[in-house]
């Protein structure tokens, strides 16, 4: 976890993930599971998204910036992904938390 959340905004991969700590990748899933109830790739999205939203309510970067900023080298996927997670696009969640600010 600790790794996902220092390089959240590069290439992360089990591999990756795994040596850093030591352990096999067959290890590394399992205490992902155990420890979180979720694989690596779901808890490291779900980090990426919570850091997208916060740079869109708190910075007028674009929307690419911001996808770029977090980890998703597409655009189409960070837009998708952010949908699922929150219901509305990346824009119309910066419109809805900015509320009045034009």
């Amino acid at each position: 976890m600790q790794y996902i959340e220092t390089h959240y905004g590069e290439p992360v991969s089990l591999e990756v993930l795994s040596r850093s700590a030591n352990i096999s990748k067959s290890e590394c899933l399992r205490c992902f599971k155990a420890a979180l109830q979720t694989t690596p790739y779901q808890y490291l999205t779900g980090y990426r998204l919570s850091k997208a939203a916060a740079l869109l309510e708190n910075t007028d970067l674009p929307i690419t910036q911001v996808a770029d900023r977090v980890g998703f080298s597409q655009l189409s996927h960070f837009g998708k992904q952010f949908k699922e997670k929150t219901g509305i696009t990346p824009s119309q969640y910066r419109k809805k938390s900015c509320g009045s600010c034009f």
